[in-house]
């Protein structure tokens, strides 16, 4: 069911007191909001987490020493008559938390550029009522894939419009979206622009009106020239990475190597090769190439051990974090479902399996990790952000309720718009999104199609040398360079 976009009521606010974030002066927020923005009378109501940032300074590690009262009287000066708008600050994901404090440097920018800052961690994620195997433990599989459909970018701007309702609704957001916070700006430019005052993108135009299939047919044609560039630069990887298959494989009764006993998380020889999720970053080749260095010295010598374990978990593994973050192995498919009749039936490994040149094919059911490998499939490419059924398995216990719901929802094909591209099309909000030629996370040209679908879009590319993250690692250059070319 869609939701009501003229009905959103403004979300009940159970908290303001002050916040222990070192280096900002902050006011921490607690909202109530439905579950369900379609039928909010009837849902059960979940918690959403905000920090409003309203100042730097040596002080602002005193905060403590506001009360409740004078709390009351910095938001209101804050939301004063005079103030026509205010900052949010949407992160990537789906299914990261969006903590104030994580990127200082981009919070100071955004404070002197548009004044205070509002940080919200999204329904389900970090403080707001997050989601883990016991929030579905006691749902059969369709009720939990219910559930989990409503933590998609739709609900999460009806929760924005709720907050911001309950802030009194008279300011106007100015949206600061970045990678999958991009998506939730389009839906809630889509539906409700007289909310907003401005929208900045950064690497964050949503690939709107493609399919899944579509999304990932660009995505592959961009991971394969990364893969040949990484193997260009480290040529004595090509058979370091097959050992090391080979040899996680052959590891445990072919379940791979166990990377928690709490867990139960393992590593499989399908799971190694997504650690191309970081050549998307900075430094990203080193990182994968010295995982490489690391694991191939134990697939020599017949094992691995406990210190290989424990420095890929201090090098953040393959970058997914599922345990962790269970929504971005559940819905991240979802959020290209871009409206009815589209499911996407794990469209990632579909399209990688039959990739030409057979690279991906790994991702086959029945691919065999058995020396000689078949010549088409030398090297192996690493796999970047997509997700496959198999790494919900190898992620453990933590994802365990989830599983039977993922695959609910990969056949899910009822669902809702999540953009408006009419809307779009009549336009009156400042739009100014910066595309990054080399992001390897949202394909540029895809990018680059959708903006011209949007009225009042200044559509940027960036230097070819910033990549998908630039604007958290260098802000101050890179808001300065989308401000003076828009």
């Amino acid at each position: 069911m869609s939701i009501n976009w003229d009905k959103i009521k403004a979300a009940k606010r159970l908290e303001l007191e002050s916040s222990e974030l070192s280096g900002f002066k902050t006011l921490r927020l607690r909202f109530e909001v439905p579950l369900s923005h379609s039928d909010p009378a009837g849902s059960v109501a979940i918690t959403i987490h905000a920090d409003l940032v309203y100042g730097a300074g040596p002080d602002a590690n005193d905060t403590n020493s506001i009360g409740h009262s004078t709390a009351e009287t910095i938001l209101e000066s804050i939301l004063c008559p005079s103030r026509a708008s205010l900052c949010l600050y949407l992160c990537g994901g789906p299914g990261d938390e969006n903590p104030a404090s994580k990127n200082p440097d981009l919070t100071r920018e955004l404070l002197g550029r548009f004044g205070p800052v509002l940080y919200v961690d999204y329904r389900g994620t970090g403080k707001s009522s997050a989601i883990t195997k016991d929030t579905l433990a006691t749902k059969t599989a369709e009720e939990a894939a219910w559930y989990l459909s409503q933590f998609r970018q739709d609900s999460i701007a009806a929760d924005l419009e709720g907050i911001r309702k309950s802030l009194g609704g008279r300011v106007r957001f100015v949206l600061v979206g970045q990678s999958f916070g991009g998506w939730i700006a389009m839906t809630y430019l889509s539906y409700l622009p007289e909310s907003l005052a401005e929208v900045w993108l950064f690497g964050g135009m949503p690939p709107m009106g493609n399919t899944p299939e579509q999304v990932y047919r660009a995505l592959y044609r961009r991971l394969v020239r990364v893969n040949q560039e990484y193997y260009s630069r480290y040529p004595e990887d090509k058979a370091r990475v097959m050992r090391i298959v080979e040899r996680l494989s052959s590891t445990d009764n072919g379940r791979g190597l166990l990377i928690s006993e709490e867990t139960g998380e393992r590593l499989s020889c399908r799971g190694f090769l997504t650690m191309g999720r970081h050549l998307g970053g900075e430094e990203g080749f080193k990182t994968v190439h010295s995982l490489v260095e690391l694991f191939s010295k134990d697939a020599d010598t017949g094992g691995f051990s406990s210190g290989t374990i424990q420095s890929f978990r201090g090098r953040n593994g393959t970058g997914f974090k599922l345990p962790q973050r269970p929504l971005y192995g559940a819905v991240h498919e979802a959020i290209y479902c871009f409206g009815p009749g589209v499911a996407s039936n794990w469209a990632a490994q579909r399209v990688g399996r039959d990739q030409a040149g057979g690279n991906f094919a790994w991702l086959g059911r029945n691919f065999r990790f058995e020396f000689p490998f078949p010549d088409q499939v030398e090297p192996f490419s690493f796999s970047a952000e997509m997700i496959f059924d198999f790494m919900l398995h190898d992620a453990g216990s933590e994802l365990g309720p989830f599983i039977k719901a993922a695959e609910i929802l990969a056949r899910k094909e009822d669902w809702p718009a999540l953009y408006n591209l009419d809307a779009l099309g009549r336009n009156t909000v400042p739009v100014r999104a910066l595309m990054y030629p080399a992001d390897l996370y949202v394909d540029f040209e895809l990018s680059k199609i959708a903006a011209a679908g949007v009225r009042n879009c200044r559509a940027i590319p960036a230097p070819e040398r910033w990549l998908h993250a630039s604007v958290k690692t260098n802000p101050k250059e890179v808001f300065e360079f989308l401000a003076t070319m828009a």
